[in-house]
């Protein structure tokens, strides 16, 4: 098991997936903490599958806008300073 710093891994990354392909781990440290694992992937890797729709498009429900009038950041930065009229 190779352990490596982001930096590193970075520099040297084709190096270091050589090593997961020939079935290495790799941990990767940010200031010395473990903060990731790259190991291999055992047997057949997944594949995206394309399934049928379950219902049209026109029966699903979607988000509605509101009523209310038009709150931009500004108006809740005011609010958050609690300076809104």
């Amino acid at each position: 098991m190779k352990t490596v710093g982001i930096a590193e891994l970075k520099a040297k990354l084709s190096e270091h997936l050589r090593r997961v392909k020939r079935g290495e781990h790799v941990i990767v440290e940010e200031r010395g903490t473990a903060i990731a694992e790259i190991q291999p992937i055992h047997g057949q890797p997944t594949r995206l599958q394309i399934r049928p729709a379950t219902r049209r498009l026109a029966q699903v429900a979607f988000t509605r806008r509101g009523k209310g009038e038009p709150y931009s950041r500004h108006d809740m930065d005011l609010d958050r300073r609690g300076r809104r009229p």
